[in-house]
Formats: structure tokens, sequence, C-alpha cells
């Protein structure tokens, strides 16, 4: 069962948030083909007006990652891009496939080809086809994310609330996915990741009805992206 290391949030806010080395560690690389997806990203709430929408209209780069040669030598780039223009780096942890992404990248020129007026947008397809779901490489370990984010106090400083974070965490562990013999049970949580305002709990899948049952209200996200680093 994963342990909490309370030591991630005892961090100063006012600098950048750095999760390049516990990410780092989750990383796996066993396939030829196989490869993790970075956008360095720029957001309206970080200074860059009319930066909303979906991601190709915020990205400032991104990054398809095969081995950990490419992250290491990556890293410095990304760090300057974040500190020099206010961005965020976020990385997706669930694996990407070549051909997955190949073939969602075929359907989606085919459908937008299709359609004149969506001509311009071609270019974008790339981007997005390694975005979605499907281009996910065929692993039984992909992961999803549970958004934390904590409450403020008057002067707008978050108010970290490590015992509601570990019952949490604790629920997550003991949920049920179809039987007694769930095999995740108790070895469902992957790791705990500092964001800007709470933390991403990255965990395997489990049925979103049974936590919200308990009363959880927190976003659960299939294949999000998680913070590498800002500054």
């Amino acid at each position: 069962m994963y342990k909490l290391d309370e030591k991630l949030f005892d961090r100063d806010f006012s600098k950048p948030l750095d999760n390049i080395e516990q990410i780092r560690s989750l990383l796996k690389f066993e396939k030829e083909g196989e490869f993790y997806f970075i956008e360095v990203l720029r957001r309206h709430k970080d200074g860059h007006p009319g930066c909303n929408g979906n991601n190709f209209n915020r990205t400032m780069s991104s990054f398809c990652i095969y081995n950990f040669e490419e992250f290491d030598n990556i890293i410095p780039t990304i760090k300057l891009m974040c500190e020099t223009f206010n961005c965020r780096a976020y990385i997706r942890l669930n694996r990407r496939s070549d051909d997955n992404t190949a073939l969602r990248m075929m359907a989606q020129i085919t459908a937008k080809y299709a359609d004149k007026n969506k001509i311009r947008k071609i270019p974008a397809q790339l981007h997005s086809a390694i975005g979605h779901r499907s281009s996910i490489a065929d692993t039984n370990e992909n992961t999803r994310l549970v958004d934390v984010d904590w409450k403020k106090d008057e002067n707008g400083k978050p108010i970290i609330d490590l015992e509601y974070l570990k019952k949490m965490m604790n629920d997550i562990e003991n949920l049920n996915i179809s039987n007694k013999n769930d095999k995740s049970i108790g070895n469902r949580i992957v790791t705990v990741i500092p964001s800007k305002s709470g933390c991403h709990i990255i965990t395997r899948g489990f049925r979103e009805q049974q936590f919200r049952e308990l009363g959880y209200e927190e976003i659960v996200q299939p294949d999000n992206p998680t913070i590498l680093y800002m500054f």
C-alpha cells in the first residue's frame, strides 16, 4: 500500500513547483514505440489572456519522450520555457503508442478533410490524437487522476489538510471494482503529486459511483496530465 510522504507538502509556495524527480521515478520505457507526452502550456490564470479552450491553442511546445535520455535532455529546456514565459509543464502518465496514435490521427484527418471548412485545422490533429485516450498504449497499468484542491484561508493561503487526504486515499484503496477478489484493493494508489492548489492522486481504476457515494466531490479524470514543473 502506498504511504503518503508528508514532506511533499512542506514547501514554499512562492518558489517553483518541481515534481521532476518524483515523476521520473514513475516512468517506464519497456516497449519500442511507446512514449510519454509532455506539454508546456500557457494558461489564462497565469497571465496569458485568450489562452483558453483546448490544449493546442495554449501550447508553447510539446514533446514525445521515448527514453530516459530524452527526458533528461529536455528538462533544462522545459524549465527555461516555464521560467521565461510563466508557463506550466504537464505530463500524461499513461504511455502513448505510436501505432494507436497514428490510427487516431488518420481518422481525425479523414474527418476534417471531409469538411472543407475545417481543412485549416488539420495541423492540429497530431497533437489532438496524442492527447486522445484511444492513443494510450495497450497495457493494464493505465492510471487516472483525482484532483484535490485545498481550501484557502482569508488571505488566500492554502490550508493543507493531510488528514482529509489520508482518509480519501484509504477510501480509494478499499473501493471494490467488481468483487471481493479484486486484486487492486489495497494496491490502487500509485503516488500523490503536488499541484499549485492541492495535489493529484494518481491511482489505478475504480468505480467512480462508489467514490461519490462516500461523499467526495473531487474531479476524477481518466487520462489527465499532471504537473511536471511550474515557475
